[in-house]
């Protein structure tokens, strides 16, 4: 069986108890490999993105915050918090 054109694999890793999505890994274990990990606070909000693409060394993309009552209530981007949005 031949496919045209370039092929892309994408591995999603999921928590099997809440259903978020911890990890995304493009292309893994090759040289054009991009990963994305996620993490979450007690209430299944998310809190943090980072980025790599050796797996080893990380980049925080944005942060999360929220009200008390649970709303978001800011964003801040990049890992030296370069922009912020408050909601």
């Amino acid at each position: 069986m031949q496919y045209a054109g370039n092929l892309n694999h994408i591995v999603y890793e999921y928590d099997l108890v809440s259903g978020n999505v911890n990890c995304v890994a493009f292309q893994p274990k090759q040289s054009g490999q991009f990963l994305h990990r996620y993490y979450y606070d007690a209430d299944n909000r998310l809190t943090e993105v980072q980025t790599s693409q050796d797996g080893y060394v990380w980049d925080t993309e944005a942060q999360y915050f929220y009200y008390a009552h649970g709303p978001l209530a800011r964003v801040e981007l990049g890992e030296y918090h370069v922009q912020g949005q408050d909601y």
